[in-house]
C-alpha cells in the first residue's frame, strides 16, 4: 500500500476517531527515518500533539489530497474498525452508512460499491417507509452486519492496516 492510500485511509481514521496519535507519529517518523530530509508536513505531525486531529488531516490534505480516493467498500471497511474496535452495536451505524454511500462517487463498474449503495439505499428506504419501528431497525441492523463483514473480507489489507493504527 502506497504512502498516499495510507495518508488518506489515516485520515479518514482521524474524522471517525479512531486513530491512534502515538501510533500515527511512528508511522510519520518511520517515513521520516526512510527519507533522505523531513518535509515539513513529516515534521509537523511528529511534533503534533493528539488534540491537533484537525491540523493533522489539514497537513495530510495538503500533501495528499482532501478527498479519499477509495472505493465505497474500502470506506466501509474503515467503519468496520471503528465498529470492531468499540465493540458497537452495528444498529448505531445505520446512518453511518447512509451518509458513506452519499460521500462517495461510485464508479459504475465497480460492482462491489455499486452493490452496497444499493443495499445502503434499499435498507435507508425501508426503515423510512416502516418510521424507524424496531422490525425495520433490526432488518437494517443485519444489512449493516453482512455489508461491514464483506468490506472486512474484501479489504482485510485496509482493515488490518487501520486496526494497527486505533
Amino acid at each position: 500500500m502506497n504512502q498516499r492510500k495510507q495518508a488518506q485511509l489515516l485520515s479518514e481514521g482521524i474524522y471517525i476517531e479512531i486513530v491512534n496519535h502515538k501510533k500515527l507519529v511512528s508511522w510519520v517518523d518511520e517515513i521520516i527515518g526512510e527519507s533522505e530530509v523531513a518535509e515539513n508536513w513529516m515534521t509537523d505531525i511528529s511534533l503534533s500533539n493528539k488534540n491537533d486531529s484537525e491540523k493533522i488531516t489539514d497537513i495530510l490534505g495538503k500533501k495528499f489530497g482532501y478527498t479519499f480516493e477509495g472505493s465505497l467498500i474500502e470506506l466501509l471497511s474503515i467503519i468496520a474498525v471503528k465498529v470492531y474496535i468499540e465493540e458497537a452495536n452495528e444498529s448505531e451505524y445505520i446512518a453511518t452508512l447512509v451518509v458513506a454511500k452519499d460521500s462517495i462517487d461510485i464508479d459504475i463498474t465497480d460492482t462491489d460499491s455499486t452493490w452496497a449503495r444499493d443495499k445502503i439505499e434499499r435498507m435507508d428506504n425501508y426503515v423510512e417507509k416502516n418510521e424507524f419501528n424496531d422490525e425495520s431497525i433490526e432488518k437494517a441492523t443485519c444489512t449493516v452486519k453482512e455489508l461491514l463483514s464483506f468490506a472486512r473480507e474484501k479489504h482485510s489489507d485496509i482493515f488490518n492496516f487501520m486496526v494497527n493504527y486505533a
